[in-house]
C-alpha cells in the first residue's frame, strides 16, 4: 500500500520511496539495489580510523550486553572491505513502539543481502545525546486490561527511567511468563529498564537483547565525540554559505510543495545555525565510518534533504513500514474485501461500511417489494370464476405466508449479523489500528511477545521486504 494514501507520511517521503522526478531534484539517489552496492563499494576509511570505530564499540560491548552475533560484528567491521548500515536511533520505553524496531530491521536486512553479494556489512544503530526520545505514549493490552503509560517531557539529556515504571514492568513480566513461560524476557525488560538507567541505554540494551540474532551495534553519543575529537577534523562552525545553502534548499522545498512532518527536527528552525553545526557534525561522523547507507523514516526526510544541500550525500534508504496482522485478521480483510484506511476510519465507520455491504433490512425490503408485486399481478388477471377466483385467493395467501417467513428470516438473520459486524470492526480496529492510527506508531514491539511469541522478531525479519517501498501487511502464522 502507498505510503501516500495511509496518514502520517509527508508527501517527499511519498515521492522518495517512489522514486518520484519531483523529489530527485533533492534526494537524486534512488533507493535500489545496484545504488545500495556502488555506495558500499566506494566507501573507505583510513585503517586506524576503521580500527579507532572497533575499539569504541568493543569498549560498550559489557554495556550492553552483547552476545556472539553481535561480538562477532565488531571483529567484522575490522575487515578493510567491511560497511555498514546505519540507523539513527528512535528510542522508547519499553523499547518503543514497533516502527523503531523495523527501522533497526530494515538496516539487519540491508546488510544481509550486503553480505550475499560478498561485501560484510554491519548494522549500526546510532544514539544521540541530542535525543529523538519517542514521546508517544505507551499502550499495552494485558489480557482484557490496557495500560497506558506517558513518557517524561525530556527536558534535558541526562533523563533516566522514572520508577513509576515498576508496575507496569511487573504486569507484563507476569503475563510473559504466565503466558509464554518466558521469565528471561521479564528479566530483560527488568534489567534495561532499571530506575536510574538512562533511557536511551535502557532502550538499547532491550533492544540488543531481543534482536540479538541481527548482531546490531549501538553507538553512543559517547562513542560518536570521541570518534570525532582529533581537532584536524572536528566539525567547523557553520558559516554564512552553508546557512544561506540551506535556507535556500528549504525556500526550494516548499516552493515545490514539500513541508516537514509535525515532529521532523528540521520544522522548528530549517536556518538555524545549530542545525547546520548539527548536520556538518553528522557529516563528519560519517566520514570516519564506512557507511553504505543511511536508514531513514518519515521524520527525518525533510532534514536529510535540507542536508543535501552542502554536503556530501550519503546513500538514504527508508525504513521499512509493516502491519503484522494474524490469519483471522487477513481472513476477514479479504472476506468484506476491506483495506487498511478502511480499519483506520475507526470501529464505528467500519461498521457502518460492513452493515451496508451485508444488510439484511435490504433484503427485507426487497421481500416487501415482492408482496406489493404479487398484488399487482394478481389485480391484472381476467375476472375468473367463483371457483376459480377461490384457489387464487388461497394461493396468494400461501405466498405471503411464506414471503413472510422468508422476511422475518433475513430480520432475525441482520439482528445476529450486526453483532458480528460490530464485534469484527472491533477487533480489526484494535489489532491493526489501535487508537486510531497505524499499529506501528500505536503498539510497543513488546506487545507482539505476548501476541505471537518469543519468536516474533525472526519471523518479523524473515518476511518484512526491504525493496518494497510501500506499507507492507504481514501474517506471522
Amino acid at each position: 500500500m502507498r505510503y501516500r494514501d495511509l496518514p502520517g507520511f509527508p508527501r517527499l517521503f511519498a515521492d522518495f520511496a517512489e522514486d518520484s522526478p519531483a523529489s530527485r531534484p533533492f534526494l537524486p539517489a534512488a533507493p535500489v539495489a545496484e545504488n545500495l552496492r556502488a555506495a558500499a563499494l566506494s566507501c573507505r576509511i583510513p585503517v586506524h580510523e576503521r580500527h579507532k570505530l572497533c575499539n569504541l564499540l568493543s569498549r560498550d560491548a559489557q554495556l550492553f550486553g552483547y552476545r556472539e552475533p553481535a561480538l562477532a560484528n565488531i571483529e567484522r567491521l575490522g575487515a578493510p572491505d567491511s560497511v555498514c548500515v546505519v540507523a539513527d536511533a528512535m528510542p522508547g520505553l519499553l523499547g518503543g513502539t514497533l516502527d523503531s524496531w523495523l527501522k533497526l530491521l530494515t538496516a539487519a536486512r540491508l546488510s544481509e543481502w550486503l553480505d550475499g553479494e560478498g561485501i560484510p556489512a554491519i548494522p549500526i544503530a546510532r544514539l544521540r545525546r541530542a535525543g529523538r526520545f519517542c514521546g508517544r505514549p505507551i499502550r499495552l493490552f494485558l489480557g482484557e486490561r490496557a495500560l497506558e503509560f506517558a513518557p517524561p517531557v525530556l527536558e534535558n539529556t541526562d533523563a533516566v527511567v522514572p520508577t513509576e515504571l515498576d508496575e507496569i514492568l511487573s504486569g507484563i513480566g507476569a503475563s510473559l511468563t504466565a503466558q509464554l513461560g518466558a521469565p528471561d524476557l521479564a528479566d530483560a525488560l527488568g534489567a534495561a529498564y532499571a530506575p536510574g538507567t538512562g533511557l536511551e541505554e535502557a532502550w538499547a540494551r532491550l533492544l540488543a537483547r531481543l534482536l540479538d540474532f541481527c548482531g546490531i551495534l549501538f553507538l553512543t553519543a559517547q562513542a560518536q565525540e570521541d570518534l570525532t575529537e582529533d581537532p584536524a577534523i572536528a566539525p567547523k562552525s557553520a558559516g554564512d554559505a552553508l546557512l544561506r545553502a540551506i535556507q535556500e534548499q528549504d525556500r526550494r522545498l516548499r516552493a515545490a510543495g514539500y513541508e516537514p512532518a509535525g515532529n521532523d527536527p528540521a520544522s522548528a528552525s530549517a536556518a538555524g545555525s545549530g542545525y547546520a553545526e548539527e548536520q556538518s557534525a553528522q557529516v563528519t561522523l560519517f566520514t570516519r565510518m564506512p557507511v553504505a547507507a543511511r536508514i531513514v523514516d518519515e521524520c527525518e526526510i525533510y532534514g536529510c534533504a535540507l542536508a543535501q544541500a552542502g554536503f556530501s550525500p550519503t546513500l538514504l534508504w527508508p525504513r521499512s513500514s509493516v502491519t503484522i496482522l494474524s490469519l483471522r485478521s487477513r481472513r476477514r480483510m479479504e472476506r468484506y474485501g476491506l483495506t487498511l484506511p478502511d480499519v483506520l476510519a475507526g470501529p464505528d465507520a467500519l461498521f457502518d461500511m460492513l452493515d451496508r455491504k451485508r444488510n439484511g433490512l435490504q433484503a427485507a425490503g426487497l421481500i416487501d417489494a415482492a408482496k406489493d408485486e404479487l398484488e399487482r399481478v394478481v389485480a391484472r388477471l381476467p375476472a375468473p370464476e367463483a371457483r376459480l377466483q377461490r384457489r387464487i385467493d388461497s394461493g396468494k395467501r400461501r405466498m405471503h405466508y411464506q414471503l413472510e417467513k422468508l422476511r422475518q428470516s433475513f430480520l432475525h438473520a441482520a439482528t445476529g449479523r450486526r453483532e458480528i459486524h460490530r464485534r469484527h470492526a472491533v477487533e480489526l480496529c484494535r489489532e491493526l489500528a489501535p487508537f486510531g492510527d497505524l499499529q506501528e506508531r500505536s503498539v510497543p514491539g513488546i506487545q507482539f511477545f505476548l501476541r505471537r511469541g518469543p519468536d516474533w522478531p525472526r519471523a518479523l525479519f524473515a518476511r518484512m521486504d526491504p525493496w518494497t517501498h510501500a506499507h507492507q501487511l504481514i501474517s506471522l502464522e
